[in-house]
């Protein structure tokens, strides 16, 4: 065998609830349902109705307009729980779910973290996304996650949106994002790689 050494950095997963979800929520999908450029997803076994990821470095999306004010405030307190200055949001995207639509297992690249935003999310549980355990890639995690909540974990994960196998419909927005830290952000006593050198 190559590998040499083998040990956990455990990394976390976040489950936030976003504060801005009631006066938005409507708003929001208005403007994704009037979305015009946006198509269906379907790649491989994939087949999700609407999505916008072709256009998903596009900052003058209406919806994407009308969320981020409020969204970029919400994330930057996330992200300074998780030890960093700030984050910066790489690209952003939602994606429409009706009955038989699914998004198989899947990573995100060219970020250290990626999220779900549970804009509509009916209560059956089986809509809820899946995630397999880094450290043994065998264990599923079912997340506990509600409408309203915003799911971030680290995007080298797989993960999924099971098939919605109800008459329900499931929108989501999904954004990757890196965490950046900030010049003397941290105590007095942390060595940094400066320092140490």
């Amino acid at each position: 065998m190559f590998i040499k050494n083998k040990g956990q950095i455990l990394s976390p997963y976040l489950i936030t609830k976003f504060p801005s979800h009631p006066t938005i929520k409507n708003d929001l999908i208005t403007l994704i349902e009037e979305t015009n450029s946006a198509k269906p997803l379907t790649v491989a076994v994939n087949t999700v109705s609407k999505c916008d990821y072709d256009w998903a470095k596009d900052l003058e999306r209406p919806y994407f307009k009308k969320l981020l004010p409020s969204l970029g405030k919400h994330l930057t307190d996330v992200f300074k729980y998780l030890g960093f200055g700030k984050c910066n949001i790489k690209n952003l995207w939602f994606q429409r779910y009706i009955t038989n639509d699914i998004h198989d297992w899947h990573v995100h690249g060219e970020c250290q973290w990626t999220a779900v935003y549970y804009l509509e999310l009916p209560k059956e549980e089986s809509l809820r996304t899946q995630v397999i355990q880094p450290f043994d890639q065998k264990s599923k995690i079912d997340m506990p996650v509600e409408e309203g909540d915003i799911l971030i974990f680290p995007s080298h994960a797989l993960h999924r949106g099971p098939r919605n196998k109800t008459q329900q419909r499931k929108i989501i927005i999904s954004f990757n994002m890196d965490g950046i830290t900030l010049d003397g952000q941290y105590p007095e006593d942390y060595k940094t790689i400066k320092e140490v050198n």
